[in-house]
C-alpha cells in the first residue's frame, strides 16, 4: 500500500494561513455531511487543497489558490463547494488539463486552458511561454524522452525537480507506483551544445511538478488509478473522446 502524506503542521500568513488551517480541519473529517456525495474521502481533499496552496509557484499562485479555498466559507453548505473546488483541481485541471496539454502539445482550445492555468494561481504561462500558431512548436515547449520516461511523465508519476545552484540543471524524481517511494536521478544539463537552440521552458516544468507533485502528496495519484483502471474495464478513455480529439 502507498504511503499517504498527511498537511505538515505549516506556518503561513494572513488568508494563506486561514486556509490551509480549513484544509487540515476537512482532512481530519471523517466522513463528509449527507450533502456531500462524493467518491473522494474529505481527507483527499483537503490535502489536495493544502498541496496545491503549498505548491503555487509564485507568491500570487499561493494568494489565489487561498482565496479559493475561503471563498467556499461563504457558500450555504461550504463542504460540498470545498468538495467541488478538490474535484476541479484534480479531475478538471491536474489530469485533463494539464496532461493533454503537456503530452499532446495544446488543443484548439488552448485560450480555455490558460484561463484555468491562471485560475489555478500556478503560472501565467500565456505571458511567459509562445502559444501562437507559428511558434507553438518551440524547443522551449518540448521534451524529448524515452517511452517509458514520457509514460511515467505524463501520468504524473515523474516530475523534473529544478536545481537551485545552476539554472537548467534538474532531477528526475520518479514515484515509484508499487511502494509511493521517491528516487531521483544525478542533476541533468537540460541545455543544448549550440546556444542557438533553447533549454525546455522552467516555467512548463515547473507547472509539471507542481501538479505531479501535489497527486503525490495528496494520494492523488491512488485515486488516478483508480480512474484508469474503472475506464479501461469499461473500455473507456479516461479523458472521453472529445478531450482526446487534439
Amino acid at each position: 500500500m502507498r504511503p499517504v502524506h498527511p498537511l505538515p503542521n505549516k506556518r503561513y500568513n494572513g488568508i494563506e494561513q486561514e486556509a490551509y488551517h480549513l484544509c487540515r480541519i476537512l482532512e481530519a473529517l471523517e466522513e463528509w455531511p449527507a450533502t456531500v456525495k462524493s467518491t473522494k474521502t474529505p481527507a483527499l481533499c483537503g490535502r489536495v487543497l493544502g498541496y496545491m496552496l503549498q505548491e503555487a509557484p509564485t507568491a500570487q499562485g499561493h494568494s489565489n489558490v487561498a482565496s479559493q479555498i475561503l471563498l467556499c466559507q461563504n457558500d450555504d453548505d461550504p463542504y460540498c463547494q470545498l468538495e467541488a473546488l478538490a474535484t476541479l483541481y484534480l479531475d478538471e485541471f491536474i489530469y485533463k488539463y494539464v496532461v493533454i496539454t503537456i503530452a499532446t502539445a495544446l488543443p484548439p482550445n488552448y485560450p480555455v486552458i490558460w484561463s484555468n492555468l491562471d485560475l489555478f494561481g500556478l503560472v501565467d504561462l500565456d505571458a511567459n511561454i509562445d502559444t501562437d500558431s507559428k511558434s507553438v512548436h518551440s524547443l522551449q515547449n518540448m521534451l524529448t524522452l524515452n517511452v517509458t520516461t514520457q509514460g511515467d511523465f505524463d501520468r504524473m508519476l515523474a516530475w523534473f525537480e529544478a536545481d537551485s545552484r545552476m539554472p537548467h540543471h534538474y532531477r528526475f524524481v520518479l514515484n515509484d507506483p508499487r511502494t509511493g517511494k521517491l528516487k531521483k536521478s544525478e542533476v541533468l544539463d537540460m541545455r543544448s551544445l549550440s546556444n542557438l537552440l533553447p533549454p525546455p521552458s522552467k516555467e512548463y516544468l515547473r507547472l509539471h511538478e507542481a501538479c505531479a507533485k501535489v497527486t503525490y502528496l495528496s494520494g492523488g495519484d491512488v485515486y488516478a488509478d483508480r480512474l484508469s483502471h474503472e475506464a479501461q474495464e469499461a473500455g473507456e478513455s479516461v479523458w472521453g473522446d472529445e478531450d482526446l480529439a487534439v
